[in-house]
């Protein structure tokens, strides 16, 4: 049996006798579930609109350190649209990508934040970064991104060209925020 340091088990007791003393004063099952309900919807709203957001800049050209909001790159369309809803990414995609938490391929949902090796296949760097804006799931992925040849555009997964590029996913809205 696993013993608990003396003060810990007091502190469990006193919280236990106050939550039987008082039990409506800390939480009520109906509240509970109206906040749970309005702010889910909020935050499935919230990465809703950083998508919509993001595609008002479809076709805005590709310009190397640009961070918009009439050219962009790839690192700087994602901060640019991410501190337009109070988030605050590093300005280069190399630090972007430990600056939330890591997501497998398959668990990529609207609003994370995907990327690739750059331009050499050979590279173990991250050199891109998306968001993305669905997963249907079969490889059926869906970003927007600053491209070099089509400024900022939408590209699937599956192509040839992403496909082989992918490195990871990371989500940096909570697990909520992302629907």
């Amino acid at each position: 049996m696993r013993k608990i340091p003396l003060q810990t088990g007091v502190k469990r007791l006193l919280i236990i006798a106050v939550l039987l003393i008082f039990p409506g004063k800390f939480y009520s099952q109906d509240d509970a579930e109206y906040d749970v309900e309005e702010e889910l919807t909020s935050e499935i709203e919230i990465c809703d609109d950083i998508i919509s957001f993001s595609e008002q800049y479809l076709g805005t050209p590709y310009r190397r350190g640009a961070t918009g909001p009439n050219r962009f790159d790839c690192s700087g369309f994602t901060v640019f649209v991410f501190k337009n809803f109070g988030f605050t990414l590093s300005r280069s995609c190399i630090n972007q990508v430990n600056e939330g938490t890591l997501v497998a391929q398959n668990d990529l949902k609207k609003g994370d934040l995907i990327f690739f090796k750059g331009r050499s296949l050979k590279s173990k760097h991250v050199g891109h970064v998306g968001i993305v804006i669905s997963n249907e799931g079969n490889d059926e992925i869906t970003f927007i991104h600053a491209s070099c040849r089509k400024g900022v555009t939408i590209d699937k997964l599956d192509s040839k060209y992403y496909k082989t590029r992918y490195i990871t996913g990371l989500r940096v809205l909570s697990e909520d925020e992302n629907g």
